[in-house]
């Protein structure tokens, strides 16, 4: 955690490069770390980022307010 900002970082350079398989990769990222924070009651953050390290990968932010809709399962926009 840097600057209240949870920053995670991965490698997807396995997956077949597509804006589905980057999304879905993000989703599953995204979901694991959101149910962790849930779980253990973090609240001194403002937002995660998430950046595939690949060449070429994506990087995003998400805010808690659109990291609660992820795990309620609502819609949020990752690109």
């Amino acid at each position: 955690i840097s600057d209240k900002i949870f920053k995670f970082k991965f490698n997807a350079a396995a997956a077949a490069p597509s804006k589905e398989n980057t999304e879905i990769i993000f989703s599953r990222i995204i979901k694991m770390a959101v149910a962790t924070v849930h779980l253990y009651g973090f609240e001194d953050f403002t937002g995660m980022e998430f950046a595939d390290t690949s060449q070429g990968g994506e990087k995003i932010y998400l805010s808690r307010d659109e990291l609660e809709n992820f795990r309620k399962n609502k819609k949020v926009r990752l690109f």
